[in-house]
């Protein structure tokens, strides 16, 4: 199963609640309100998530809007063992693992965790984030008991990409402000199974204009980050070079490429 995450307008429902939400089935009773409304559904690859004044979910919201973002997950579990989860949130949070509870945590509050025994299998983590106003964020954690620290879940149970590992050589592309606009960009060259220097050149595919490039790291990477907006009609062109110095110039060229936010979220407009 793909990490997703579902957004909803809970403004009805909290206003009627007078309060953030504190109790699991006060979430339940946001998320079935008649004035609860779906806005829609997106990939989400972390185990984390913080929006700063002035960035939003998507979908519309604005900074200010009291929303619920429920977030699934794919845990694989390879070792048979006893595990206790954690989480915490601005403004509340809860943690179902195939449907059973075992965590929920308020702003500032110490969370109520429930151990929970599981067998090697595939199970669906889900996470209920909730927020009233202003800035907005969440974390997950967990420890395989006799630990004694909670620690990030491994992506290698969740289903999400790995962790990138590399330096990180200059972006030749003019510095700014940016909001929480799709501004990212990771390109990896490999040959053979084999990690290779390239440059890498982004230009708009509608009008040619160049962007940026770089040459990839040492384990062929290039990551842009803090690109210029992209509008989602006009789709960005990478061509990959091999900078040989004889002979024909070879070069890969991806079309339709798109960036995305620290969320993962492609452009909208």
């Amino acid at each position: 199963m793909s990490v997703t995450m579902t957004v909803y307008d809970v403004a009805t429902a909290i206003t009627a609640l007078g309060r953030n939400i504190q109790l699991p089935s006060e979430m339940d009773t946001v998320l079935s309100d008649a004035g609860t409304v779906e806005l829609g559904r997106r990939p989400f690859n972390t185990l984390f998530g913080q929006w700063s004044s002035g960035q939003n979910v998507g979908f519309g919201i604005n900074i200010s809007t009291n929303l619920v973002m429920v977030i699934e997950y794919t845990l694989t579990i390879t070792e048979e063992a006893a595990y206790e989860f954690d989480a915490d949130a601005d403004d509340y949070i809860d943690l179902f693992l195939d449907g059973t509870g075992v965590c929920y945590s308020v702003h500032n509050g110490v969370p109520e965790r429930t151990q929970i025994t599981l067998a090697p299998g595939t199970y669906t983590l889900t996470a209920r984030v909730q927020n009233g106003t202003g800035e907005y964020d969440f974390a997950i954690r967990w420890r395989k008991l006799p630990d004694t620290v909670y620690t990030e879940i491994p992506t290698s149970v969740t289903g999400l990409p790995e962790h990138t590992q590399m330096h990180s050589p200059e972006e030749i592309i003019v510095p700014g402000i940016f909001p929480d606009y799709p501004h990212k960009l990771t390109i990896k060259t490999v040959l053979d199974s084999t990690y290779v220097q390239r440059r890498v050149e982004i230009r708009n595919s509608t009008n040619g204009k160049y962007i940026a490039s770089m040459i990839t790291d040492r384990y062929g990477v290039a990551a842009f980050k803090r690109l210029l907006v992209q509008r989602i009609d006009e789709p960005h062109i990478v061509t990959v070079f091999d900078d040989r110095k004889t002979g024909f110039l070879n070069a890969l060229v991806h079309a339709r490429v798109f960036q995305v936010s620290d969320q993962g979220f492609p452009p909208e407009n």
